[in-house]
This record gives structure tokens, sequence and C-alpha cells, in this order.
């Protein structure tokens, strides 16, 4: 509960709205590679994530599904449906052991109709990941694979549109995962790590890496 009182989106509410938000909100727990939803599934609310590591998967009718963004604690998820009505259209998938609290959208109906003016706060949710929608887009048109490599992993890290003083946290993706994200091959991914690992910005064991040089990482995926 502190991360989310200290990180992300809620952190930047009122007091009275995160107060009421976190007695309204569920705490779920889920194993490794448990789904939190599936594409297609009906509404049902928001998440924050409390701890662990998240994975937003997308598809369309004409592709299969592909790892996106990877949300970390103090991140907040799944506001798409409550705008919409529409059912998912992103499944969300735990990568590592996690918690979340869960904020059904019977009781955002409530907290919107006790104050009305808490409405403008969801829609700052939507805008804010939309804002991250953006910067995925933004990352996967840049030119140089190793630059779209360097944005993916520190995205994945935590480190954002919304968080780019964040300290970064492992990451825990594979080398095809990170690929997925970066739109590279898994080949391409192990020479580039393997590199940066040499140079010290990185260390990479089974499934993780971790970040050492945000700095060299963030001149890399400049262009």
């Amino acid at each position: 509960m502190d991360t989310l009182l200290r990180e992300g989106w809620l952190s930047r509410c009122p007091s009275e709205f995160q107060r009421a938000v976190l007695a309204a909100a569920r705490r779920r727990s889920f194993a490794a590679k448990q789904f939190v939803y599936h594409i297609a599934d009906a509404p049902a609310g928001i998440f924050g994530v409390a701890s662990g590591a998240f994975a937003l998967i997308s598809a369309t009718e004409r592709s299969a599904s592909h790892l996106g963004h990877l949300v970390r604690p103090g991140d907040w998820f799944g506001e798409g449906p409550l705008l919409t009505g529409e059912p998912r259209r992103v499944a969300a998938q735990a990568r590592m052991a996690g918690e979340v609290f869960a904020l059904p959208i019977k009781q955002i109906a409530v907290l919107c109709a006790t104050n009305p003016a808490w409405h403008r706060h969801f829609a700052a949710l939507a805008f804010e990941n939309l804002s991250i929608a953006i910067s995925v887009i933004t990352d996967l048109q840049l030119q140089r694979s190793e630059a779209r490599i360097a944005a993916a992993l520190l995205r994945a890290a935590g480190r954002t549109v919304l968080t780019p003083a964040r300290k970064p946290l492992p990451v825990p993706l594979s080398q095809s995962d990170l690929g997925e994200m970066a739109n590279v091959s898994r080949q391409v991914v192990n020479i580039t790590l393997r590199r940066w690992q040499d140079a010290g910005w990185i260390s990479v064991s089974y499934g993780e890496v971790v970040v050492s040089d945000i700095q060299q990482l963030r001149q890399c995926a400049a262009e």
C-alpha cells in the first residue's frame, strides 16, 4: 500500500480520494504466469500494483498476441473498459508473484456518485496510460535495433515518461520477451545484452536483467 501512495497515479491524487480508493479496493495475489484478465473479458475494474510485475499483452484480428509493456509497483492498469464499457482489448499477466489492489467497477461507480468531481481522477489515469502507450509507439519507431532494446529495457525497469527518476527495478523478462517488446530477434537481443554486460551497463541472469548504468542506456536509446 505504501508504494501506491508514494508512486504512480494514486500518489498524485488528493488524500481524501486516496483513502476512499484504498478502502474500496480488494487485495489480490497472483502467482507467476497467472492472468489478471484476458483479452475479450468483460469490464471488471482497475488494478494498482503493490508488488511484483505484470505484463500487458495485446493482439488484433490480424496478429498474434504481443508483450507490449510491463507495469511495476505504483502503476495502475485496466481503465480502458471503465471508460468505454467494452470488453478488454489487452490481457494482463503476472510475470512473477505479486499483489494488486483491485478496485471493482461497481465501487468506482459508488465513489463517483458520492463525489462526481472524482470522475476527473479516473480520467487522469486514462490520460497517463495513454501517454505511456504513445511512448511505446515512439520507442518502436526508433530505427536502430539497439536503441529499441535500450528503450524497452528502461521501460521494463520502471523508467517511463511518468517515472523518469525511478530507481530501475530488476527486469523479470527472458531475452525472447525483451525482443518481443523491442521488435527484434532473440539473437539480436542476446548479442546486444552480452555487449552491454561486458561494458558494465547491465548484469544478466536466467530470466532477469538488472540495469547498472541508466545514463548509458538512455544515451543508447536517444536518436
